[in-house]
């Protein structure tokens, strides 16, 4: 899938803002995050990125790249191979949130 066709007016996101971008519910995505993490992955390949404002900071500031999320989404939920039911849940969720991406990521 092509995704240079997705409109996004900056960069990076605010989670708040990638989540209105990209219509997903907080819940999926964390549980998505977390499922990535647990099986060795790093979030930077869903797209998360760290940026330390401060040298002494120990907390960084957390900005999503929309379109590396999606492509990560679409290769790795919508493109899945269905082994069980709630991976086909996952499926019909990543297939659903790359069609409202598309409508509202080109407002």
């Amino acid at each position: 899938m092509d995704f240079t066709d997705f409109n996004f007016d900056k960069p990076f996101y605010t989670e708040k803002e990638l989540l209105k971008r990209v219509p997903i519910k907080r819940s999926t995505f964390y549980a998505w995050q977390s499922e990535w993490i647990s099986l060795g992955n790093d979030p930077k390949l869903m797209g998360k990125v760290l940026i330390l404002n401060n040298p002494k900071s120990k907390r960084p500031i957390v900005y999503w790249n929309a379109k590396i999320f999606l492509e990560w989404l679409f290769k790795y939920k919508a493109n899945q191979d269905v082994q069980y039911n709630h991976q086909q849940t996952e499926k019909n969720i990543a297939v659903a949130v790359i069609k409202g991406a598309k409508k509202y990521g080109n407002e």
